[in-house]
């Protein structure tokens, strides 16, 4: 098992910067994923580690050793890609065994580990089919089985699910995620679904803008988001963040919304971070909104409903009947509460409090 290490490493192209002085430590053995909007940097941060892309500046260190200048093939490394870049004229074993031809591994040992990795990864019975005849999820096994051949202890995956269907998605997560725990690979697995992300990380690093904008478990990000950024970007639906100033103890709504409460002796603009799991209805105290539009999805409902600027989104359990134009008011605990400060965007803790928290 190997420990990947970034140390403020750059990566420009002219005065166009894909990575901007990112740090990373990428325990052994650990599921790792880079998370980002398109063009955050992480499938540049991905080859980096690979050496198919060069650092401008910083360290790579892979395993304790400085690999910054190392050509892909003295890393140790193995990847697998978003397209899966199977020759199509070569057959399924052919497919997985090419890089250990090019490497001049013995015929035995190259037969031995055949039968291993398609034992692993169920392609047994496909091993004289060409790329053509496999569904999509065969041929990522394929891709998946040739970077297993090589007994690399870093694995490098680019997007390897996004061309699957949603259903095969949800299985092949399983199944990646069961294999790298027997084998103990250390994987860095790049990715824009935060659901894919949730579902199979140890650790994440979200990216955005060529930086790292937070890092931690799961848990972390979703519970506790620095940013605005993070906050939007983890869950489904988004956090909701709504506009307001506290002004001499006031509160109001970004769009002439005054609500009840109290923000002590702070003043300023402020965002108000809420998950729409953690918004509940009222009676009549608490945060006026009108209804535009309701999403039934079978577990749940999603309302969106509208309070000054800010478009709300409550989710309520199973069917909720809502018509456009209703008139609600919505609550939330005050544990359930984030806060960021509009100028730094990052995460406060002011004394704001509204009056059903009390």
């Amino acid at each position: 098992m190997s420990r990947i290490a970034l140390e403020q490493v750059t990566c420009a192209w002219g005065e166009t910067k894909g990575v901007d002085r990112v740090s990373l430590s990428i325990a052994p053995g650990s599921f790792v994923v880079l998370l980002g909007p398109s063009g955050c940097g992480k499938s540049t941060t991905l080859r980096l580690i690979a050496g198919l892309e060069t650092a401008s500046e910083g360290s790579i260190l892979i395993d304790g050793r400085d690999v910054t200048q190392a050509s892909p093939s003295e890393r140790g490394v193995s990847m697998v890609f978003q397209n899966y870049a199977l020759f199509p004229h070569l057959n399924v074993a052919e497919n997985i065994l090419f890089g250990l031809k090019v490497r001049k591994v013995e015929r035995a040992e190259r037969a031995r580990r055949l039968a291993w990795a398609a034992e692993l990864t169920g392609l047994e019975p496909y091993l004289q089919r060409k790329p053509s005849q496999l569904s999509g999820g065969q041929r990522q096994r394929v891709a998946l089985a040739r970077a297993i051949v090589a007994q690399h202890p870093v694995c490098l995956m680019d997007e390897p699910l996004s061309n699957l269907d949603a259903k095969l998605r949800q299985t092949m997560r399983a199944e990646l995620r069961a294999l790298q725990r027997r084998l103990g690979l250390t994987v860095v697995y790049v990715t824009h679904d935060q659901i894919e992300a949730m579902a199979m990380a140890d650790h994440v690093f979200l990216m955005n803008g060529g930086r790292i904008e937070q890092a931690g478990t799961p848990e972390e990000l979703y519970s506790r988001p620095l940013t605005p950024f993070v906050a939007r970007f983890i869950g489904t639906p988004p956090m909701n963040l709504i506009p307001l100033s506290a002004n001499g103890g006031g509160i109001e709504i970004e769009g002439g919304v005054s609500v009840v409460g109290s923000a002590g002796a702070a003043g300023g603009d402020w965002l108000v971070g809420v998950r729409p799991e953690d918004l509940h209805l009222a009676e009549a105290e608490g945060l006026p909104a009108e209804v535009e539009s309701s999403e039934y999805h079978g577990a749940d409902t999603i309302v969106a409903a509208r309070c000054g600027e800010a478009l709300l989104q409550v989710r309520l359990p199973r069917l909720t009947r809502m018509a456009p134009g209703e008139r609600i008011h919505v609550r939330w605990r005050a544990e359930d509460m984030h806060l960021f400060e509009r100028s730094s965007e990052r995460r406060a803790e002011a004394p704001l409090r509204f009056a059903w928290m009390e």
